[in-house]
């Protein structure tokens, strides 16, 4: 296993590339035009005024989020980069290629240092509310693509927690920068490696290179409930508070240590912030 900058990824034409689709990016951008046209047709014909304000909200929201669709197209976006001897995995999100780059954001992990591989399907039971402010949960499903290793992690670990330091508690970089909070590698254990898949090709395709080079399990069909947690020990539950963190509810999680806990928003904060300092 070695850390370096992507700047130091040797790139050939043999190489299969994952990466998030473009296509699907412009894709919602032009579904969202469209019925945003629709609405302020509708609204022009019966108040014209409203029209005008609709169309301003909309162009906000698209000013704010633009990230999302451009930078797509930015050369930091891939995920996955498979080569003859070996696999290179790019842990920070292309969202955040704006962050300083001085840190180590990609790991290369030679094909005999991976010693299974295999496709996980995670549905999630998350904390919300409806509109009038009641707890609701809220079902999702999430795609992983699992390695397990062979190899020491311990320099692994350390950068992923340096780049979830300045992806979630945002006292590493100066607070005009924005951070999104997309985690797309984890490292649940010292030899186990997950990729939160959402990336094209497909996860099948990955799992069908990686079948020459190492063994490939069978999918696995897991499922987690991170709104009832009172009745699991405190460690489960501080792990389970991690996960949310990891997962981009940073949110979510501060919110579940308030009830768990019974402590004001600070306290719950100080305290998630901990436990991602402590891991």
């Amino acid at each position: 296993m070695q850390l370096m900058h992507p700047a130091e990824v040797p790139i050939s034409n043999r190489d299969q590339v994952f990466s998030y689709s473009r296509a699907y990016a412009l894709g919602s951008l032009l579904l969202t035009i469209l019925g945003t046209g629709a609405v302020c047709y509708l609204a022009w014909r019966k108040q014209p005024v409203l029209t005008y304000y609709l169309a301003a909200v909309v162009l906000f929201f698209m000013i704010v989020f633009r990230k999302l669709i451009t930078a797509r197209f930015h050369l930091a976006n891939w995920l996955v980069r498979l080569t003859e001897n070996g696999i290179f995995i790019k842990f920070r999100s292309y969202l955040n290629n704006h962050f300083p780059e001085h840190e180590a954001t990609v790991v290369f992990i030679p094909y005999s240092e991976i010693r299974s591989a295999r496709y996980i399907t995670e549905k999630q039971e998350l904390p919300d509310r409806d509109g009038n402010r009641r707890p609701t949960p809220t079902t999702t499903k999430k795609r992983f693509v699992e390695l397990e290793l062979a190899c020491d992690t311990k320099l692994f670990a350390e950068a992923l927690r340096r780049e979830r330091r300045y992806a979630i508690d945002g006292k590493a970089l100066l607070k005009t920068i924005t951070r999104y909070q997309h985690l797309p590698v984890r490292l649940p254990a010292a030899d186990k490696l997950l990729i939160e898949w959402a990336g094209i090709p497909n996860a099948t395709s990955l799992l069908d290179a990686l079948i020459r080079h190492t063994l490939v399990l069978s999918t696995a069909e897991v499922s987690k409930d991170f709104v009832n947690l009172a009745g699991l020990s405190r460690e489960e539950q501080e792990s389970r508070l991690l996960e949310l963190v990891e997962s981009g509810d940073t949110v979510g999680a501060i919110a579940m240590a308030r009830r768990l806990y019974a402590c004001d928003l600070t306290q719950a904060k100080d305290l998630v912030e901990g436990l991602v300092n402590k891991r």
